[in-house]
């Protein structure tokens, strides 16, 4: 019975795998890198805003009125994001 149990999990994880290799092989047609994820992260050092402190505490003001230190993390990820913005455009402008 275990073994049985234990053979239906490796299939349907290689179910999986396959789908996702399938899916991958149709973005990669369509010119997109499925494995390109989003922008860079900022590390705010809380490991994750469901685990707690300052962030999921609701403490950080991200209504743009910088009303102290607790805007850190919203500028940061607004910096990183501006330098990601820069660095492509000048990749563009590499390219072309």
């Amino acid at each position: 019975m275990f073994e049985e149990f234990s053979n239906q999990l490796k299939n349907r994880r290689l179910e999986k795998r396959q789908k996702l290799r399938e899916r991958n092989v149709r973005l990669r047609a369509k010119g997109k890198d499925p494995l390109k994820g989003w922008n860079t992260m900022v590390d705010t050092g809380l490991g994750g805003l469901n685990k707690g402190g300052p962030v999921a505490n609701g403490l950080v003001d991200i209504t743009g009125q910088n009303l102290g230190t607790v805007n850190l993390f919203s500028d940061e990820q607004k910096k990183v994001a501006k330098e990601v913005v820069k660095r492509n455009d000048n990749k563009q402008d590499i390219d072309k």
